[in-house]
């Protein structure tokens, strides 16, 4: 287990400042109280990524983190992209942290994800949004009967944890596949990911923090498999 006990849990300022910076979020107070995001936000999360980034990365081969600040690492950044969004609120007020495989992207690839905010977060696994090539190799695979029987064995337990898988986001299987194929919800995918929502933030305070956010990656991590599995055009 090693260096992941030495986490001994994130500081309550840490959610103290998620919640104040939600009645604040503008750039005056941020700036008037940037010290304390770094000492009790970054700080702690940069110890929390490096702890439960080496846990997951002896658990699957390939699997990277990142600790440096400023949005370029698994922490990422704070500041909203306001430009498309009618929110102009220029903060986010959840902490948001990724690990990923090393073939693939950062933030638009198959991996794990995880967003706490000062009373609740939640946990993720797979990927969001395929690319287009990507999202050409999916159907493929969903369409193989090995391959898609297999998808399907691995939402049945993965379900039966109490976990939520989605990605599903067209309306009508796309062209070239039988309207009437036996995984015609499989193919409506745009991405494909578990999920856990709703977990009280509470958690990333005590000494499990770790433990209980890698527990449930692991039970999730079968999805994030077959997606590198695909990806890497093995199986």
């Amino acid at each position: 287990m090693g260096q992941e006990e030495q986490f001994s849990g994130f500081p309550e300022e840490c959610l103290e400042f998620l919640a104040n910076l939600e009645l604040n979020n503008n750039r005056k107070w941020f700036k008037d109280h940037r010290e304390e995001y770094d000492q009790f936000v970054v700080s702690p999360a940069q110890e929390f990524i490096a702890s439960l980034g080496e846990l997951l990365a002896s658990e699957i081969d390939g699997i990277v983190y990142d600790t440096s600040p400023g949005g370029r690492g698994s922490l990422m950044r704070i500041y909203r992209d306001v430009r498309f969004s009618r929110d102009k609120t220029p903060y986010h007020t959840s902490m948001r942290m990724v690990f990923w495989h090393e073939d693939g992207h950062r933030t638009n690839g198959a991996g794990f994800y995880m967003g706490f905010g000062p009373r609740t977060g939640g946990f993720y696994a797979g990927q969001y949004g395929f690319d287009r090539s990507t999202l050409s190799a999916y159907r493929k695979d969903i369409d193989r009967d090995s391959r898609g029987k297999n998808l399907e064995s691995i939402i049945d337990q993965v379900e039966e944890k109490g976990y939520q898988v989605g990605g599903e986001t067209y309306k009508r299987v796309p062209r070239g596949f039988d309207p009437d194929h036996p995984r015609a919800r499989l193919l409506r995918h745009s991405g494909l990911y578990a999920k856990l929502e709703g977990v009280d933030s509470g958690m990333l305070l005590g000494p499990d923090a770790v433990n209980i956010s890698c527990k449930h990656f692991m039970e999730m991590s079968p999805v994030v498999l077959w997606l590198l599995d695909m990806i890497g055009g093995s199986g």
